[in-house]
């Protein structure tokens, strides 16, 4: 047994440099300095754990994300199997990447879903390539299982958009988002400033998110959040700007914004007395229906939308396509079959 330097306060000390960094270890004989060494050692061998990974990249990255995202993030990891968790991370291969992958899969978990489970996980083990501890991410081929289930966002009802036009002075934001195609937090987010009369133009610059009961302003997700969204004649028409006003959406005359929660209540009241059945979301979908119907095309539609990807865009035209054909579909048929019927 190596004999350790002993401090004046009687503790025995060893200092060794293990994986390029010095340590030093204490213990009250030198047989524990001893077994603390060669423990050290045995971990620094075995590496650390996924689960302890997360926790040193989430020190790392959340203070830079929305609460929103922090969210998101912290519900996929959740998802992870206990034996994914408490893998060594260096032994973590490939293959038990797609195993994960293909679990949820089992479970019948949405395609978004199985989406944003690989995306943490290949957050997580870029993080843990940077720091030295795996020499190459093991979800870099991984692919998600196809014919996932997945949710279409549906446009309003023709019904439930006419309502809204009708019901634009009982509150204003359906409409805008009807004309506008913003995204809620975004509408919510807007400033007179950033709505060019003379040019007819929006800028769309910034997001809002809420904790708690107070409300944030932040940049979009993406760069393709970052965009110029034309103003349309029927919206610029109810747009009534005050002086000293700051917020298009705001119960203090512009001082600050709606907070989500006022937005969730003003929703459910505009829906009583109304009869509009939609989502503020299914609104931006109808948007997008009016510059399919106008013939924009699809790349033009991703940038005034503020799509990160042109496939969401397509994704979306293909579904309106499609429900426009079934719609053409029953017309004719329902037109020949009265003419059938008079002959």
């Amino acid at each position: 047994m190596a004999k350790h330097y002993v401090r004046q306060d009687g503790l025995h000390e060893a200092s060794r440099i293990i994986n390029g960094k010095r340590k030093v270890f204490r213990g009250h004989s030198d047989a524990e300095v001893d077994r603390k060494i060669k423990e050290y050692k045995a971990a620094e061998e075995r590496g650390k754990t996924f689960g302890e990974v997360v926790e040193e990249w989430k020190e790392e990255a959340y203070p830079f994300l929305s609460p929103t995202t922090q969210y998101g993030y912290t519900a996929a990891l959740k998802r992870s199997r206990a034996d994914f968790w408490n893998a060594y991370i260096k032994n973590i291969t490939p293959k038990d990447v797609s195993f994960e992958v293909s679990s949820m899969a089992a479970k019948q978990y949405a395609k978004k879903t199985v989406r944003a489970q690989l995306l943490v996980y290949h957050l997580v083990f870029s993080f843990a390539v940077r720091q030295g501890y795996i020499p190459s991410n093991p979800c870099e081929y991984i692919q998600i299982p196809k014919n996932l289930p997945q949710t279409k966002r549906k446009a309003a009802s023709i019904s439930d958009e006419e309502k809204i036009k009708a019901a634009w002075n009982v509150w204003l934001l359906p409409y805008f988002i009807l004309y506008s195609g913003l995204r809620k937090g975004e509408a919510v987010a807007l400033q007179w400033k950033d709505i060019d009369f003379e040019h007819n133009t929006i800028s769309v610059s910034k997001s809002a998110y809420t904790v708690g009961n107070v409300t944030h302003i932040k940049e979009p997700k993406t760069e393709a959040g970052v965009r110029i969204v034309p103003l349309l004649a029927p919206l610029k028409a109810k747009l009534k700007p005050k002086a000293g006003e700051k917020f298009v959406f705001s119960l203090d005359g512009g001082a600050s914004p709606y907070k989500f929660s006022t937005v969730q209540r003003k929703m459910e009241a505009f829906r009583r007395r109304t009869g509009v059945s939609c989502s503020l979301h299914e609104l931006r979908h109808s948007y997008a229906t009016i510059l399919f119907e106008c013939g924009i095309d699809a790349k033009d539609a991703q940038s005034i939308l503020g799509h990160s990807s042109i496939a969401v865009t397509e994704d979306i035209y293909t579904h309106i396509r499609n429900a426009h054909r079934e719609r053409v579909t029953s017309l004719l048929n329902e037109a020949l079959g009265n003419t059938s019927n008079t002959q």
